[in-house]
């Protein structure tokens, strides 16, 4: 179980960022929400960011609960470097919903983005280590585990629960998905 925990405390982040996330997002644009919010003082950037912390809310209320349930249930002892986990909890969820952005970006309609969606999570939930562990991984998964998010999110948490910092090769691999996402998907967002 201790293996499992950060595997799916990112699935329920995954979920919440790539899937849900990308049809709310979408749906806005298709209903003219953005295109309306956009003419008003508050301003869809406004929105936008509100269903940011929203997201992030969720994913940090969930983190918690499988945590607790964890610890209370199964015995994995807590985060022993707290500092660290949250930080790696943070940057993965800011880089999935990066990524998630982006989908809503270029999906046309909310069946579309929740297509792309489901089709960026399961990779990613295979490199994560859902189905097979990392470490049972064959030396080049390993590595292209190491460089996806969810990837190397799961290997630093795992440090974290440990006692350890995560290895600030994992948290730069984390920060330039962060910012690649981000960057890429604030010049691809459409409002209408």
């Amino acid at each position: 179980m201790y293996l499992y925990v950060p595997v799916v405390i990112l699935m329920g982040a995954a979920l919440i960022c790539l899937i849900a996330s990308t049809g709310t997002l979408t749906a806005y644009r298709e209903r003219g929400v953005l295109r309306r919010f956009g003419t008003t003082p508050a301003g869809a950037t406004r929105l936008l960011a509100a269903q940011l912390i929203v997201n992030l809310a969720m994913v940090l209320i969930m983190a918690a609960v499988v945590v607790t349930v964890a610890r209370l249930e199964y015995s994995v002892p807590l985060p022993r470097q707290f500092g660290g986990f949250i930080l790696t909890l943070l940057l993965a969820t800011l880089a999935l919903m990066g990524i998630g952005l982006c989908i809503a970006s270029v999906a046309k309609t909310t069946r579309v983005a929740q297509g792309i969606g489901a089709l960026c999570f399961y990779p990613m939930m295979f490199f994560s280590g859902l189905w097979l562990p990392i470490p049972q991984m064959s030396p080049v998964l390993q590595h292209v585990s190491h460089a996806t998010p969810l990837g190397a999110a799961v290997t630093a948490m795992a440090d974290t629960l440990g006692g350890s910092f995560p290895p600030l090769l994992y948290v730069g691999i984390l920060a330039g998905w962060t910012a690649a996402s981000g960057l890429l998907a604030r010049r691809m967002f459409r409002w209408e």
